[in-house]
């Protein structure tokens, strides 16, 4: 292939200091604009714009960005001079900082760090076109309808798919990402500045109606989990990641005790990043991908709870389980630990999903987000029959019932386990 002086690799240094994250930004929309890349430059400055932050907040060098084009894909390079190892975390309700490398996950096309003994390169890719990089997104529609006869999407309109959506799990999602922008609105409107930029509280212009219209259609049908298709104008993809970045900066408040609202459950916010994240590449022209719960594999070792709460559940007879509102486990009574063949002490401090059946998670974690936004669940106090997921892989079908312990630091869920068959009826995991 012929490499014109556009496509050689382009780089800019940066001083360690917040205004980098806005040159990045424009320095990287400057590059693709050159190499006729547009349609890339929603994504490509986000990303790098998180990217270069984590590197002035947590490596205090200068930081040099790099663009890279190759004919499959265009890499973005931030190199710094800290050898501190730069990873994708996993964090607790207290975390204020580190979703740059979720975002980086869920956006890009690939991503990796490189390091040696001078510092560390993070760096991420996004695959161009290959029937016409140049082109802007909607020029690159199929000239013909579907095979199924359906109407090919309008000029400027793409058809977005998502795979694998489970159905309850993106409506909770969506009413509690309203919630704290709402709330995050409020606290700008007020006057507080603790963004520096109350502007940046705008609402974005993202047209969720699109995306729950046809989701409210299948649960009404009886689906519980399926593909769901819906279009959007191709410039939506802007809006799609301006609401994911509002949404999580909001819960950077949140997790500094500046909004009521509580973060969001790690595998919601990881949901949240994915349908966003798929909205936005799809409307650049990506491939569809499927969604997966992920494992978190949260523990929290050290439990808070107080005395007379703790004297409240070991005074309960059978198997009982408390968690607190962030879905960690706080007590074990040994009955308990013995039901579901856990030693209680190794069971606390473990998110309360890892006793819940895979298939059942998703639905757990939408009742959960439903009671974190409205305090309201139709399950308190009414016993239901469920499967419980034992350390060993099998089930155990049981009588549950959850009650509210009212906290000064919040509230706890208790569960009380009521087993309903023998132990030799336990069922393996298939």
């Amino acid at each position: 292939m012929f490499v014109t002086s556009i496509d050689r690799p382009r780089a800019r240094r940066l001083p360690p200091e917040p205004a980098s994250a806005g040159r990045a930004r424009r320095f990287v929309s400057e590059v693709l604009g050159e190499w006729h890349l547009e349609v890339m430059t929603e994504v490509a400055s986000l990303l790098v714009s998180e990217v270069v932050t984590n590197a002035v907040l947590h490596a205090g060098t200068e930081v040099t960005v790099q663009l890279r084009r190759s004919p499959e894909d265009v890499r973005v390079e931030v190199a710094d001079g800290s050898t501190q190892s730069a990873t994708r975390r996993h964090y607790d309700r207290e975390a204020s900082t580190g979703r740059g490398l979720a975002l980086v996950e869920a956006l890009s096309d690939d991503w990796g760090v490189d390091a040696d003994g001078s510092g560390k390169t993070v760096w991420f890719a996004m695959r161009v076109d290959q029937d016409g990089p140049a082109r802007p997104a909607s020029a690159r529609e199929s000239s013909h309808a579907g095979d199924d006869g359906s109407r090919r999407p309008a000029a400027g309109e793409r058809q977005v798919l998502l795979r694998n959506v489970p159905f309850k799990l993106i409506l909770a999602t969506a009413q509690l990402g309203d919630s704290i922008l709402r709330e995050a609105a409020l606290l700008a409107l007020s006057g507080d500045e603790v963004m520096g930029e109350p502007s940046r509280w705008q609402a974005p212009a993202f047209d969720m109606t699109r995306v729950l219209g046809p989701v409210e259609e299948a649960l009404a049908s009886g689906k519980e989990v399926g593909d769901v298709t819906f279009r959007f104008p191709v410039e939506a993809c802007e809006a799609a990641l301006q609401r994911l970045a509002l949404i999580e900066e909001a819960e950077r408040l949140t997790g500094e005790g500046l909004l009521l609202s509580l973060p969001s459950l790690p595998e919601v916010a990881a949901f949240r990043r994915w349908y966003l994240g798929e909205i936005a590449r799809q409307l650049q022209g990506s491939e569809p991908s499927q969604w997966q719960l992920p494992e978190t594999g949260q523990h929290r070792p050290e439990v808070v709870l107080a005395d007379h709460d703790r004297a409240q559940l070991v005074a309960m007879a059978g198997a009982v389980i408390a968690a607190d509102d962030t879905n960690h486990i706080l007590y074990v009574s040994d009955s308990a630990g013995e039901l579901l063949g856990w030693p209680p002490e190794e069971l606390t401090g473990k998110r309360l999903t890892v006793i819940v059946p895979p298939e059942l998670r998703e639905a757990h974690l939408a009742g959960y987000t439903r009671f974190q936004v409205t305090g309201e669940t139709g399950i308190i106090g009414v016993p239901v029959r469920v499967a419980a997921f034992r350390h060993d892989g099998t089930r155990v079908q049981v009588e549950l019932t959850i009650d509210l312990l009212p906290r000064k630091r919040g509230a706890a869920f208790v569960a009380r386990l009521r087993p309903l068959q023998p132990a030799s009826a336990l069922q393996p995991e298939q």
